[in-house]
């Protein structure tokens, strides 16, 4: 069984995770503002993201779906080829590693604490 230590950890790897999560949402931005140009439905929705994943919310499923954004904008030009290559690996390794402790999925889905009644086992 997988702790909630490990999959929500704190100090420096959960710092290190918070600026990788910010490091996403502000790529997904700009990648969304480079490729479709005006406000349209998909920058709108790729700002909807970048906020979930700054603080934290289904940040893995986020990060997922974040890379559609490279996929679809290539259709549209590649002047921002390196911006996507970079918002690609950090959106993999942020599905990979899942979001830290200082996030609302580790407020949500971490640690529990089971506390059970006390048994009298000695009629048996």
């Amino acid at each position: 069984m997988i702790s909630g230590l490990a999959l929500y950890p704190g100090g420096a790897m959960g710092a290190g995770l918070l600026l990788l999560r910010l490091a996403v949402a502000s790529s997904l931005v700009m990648l969304s503002v480079l490729r479709f140009g005006g406000a349209n439905l998909l920058q709108f929705l790729a700002v909807l993201a970048a906020i979930c994943l700054c603080i934290g919310f289904r940040t893995r499923i986020i990060a997922g779906a974040s890379l559609l954004i490279p996929i679809l904008g290539f259709a549209a030009s590649t002047d921002a080829a390196p911006l996507a290559a970079l918002h690609v690996i950090d959106a993999i390794a942020l599905v990979l590693m899942g979001p830290g402790a200082w996030s609302s999925d580790a407020v949500s889905f971490g640690r529990r604490t089971v506390t059970l009644p006390d048994r009298n086992d000695a009629g048996v």
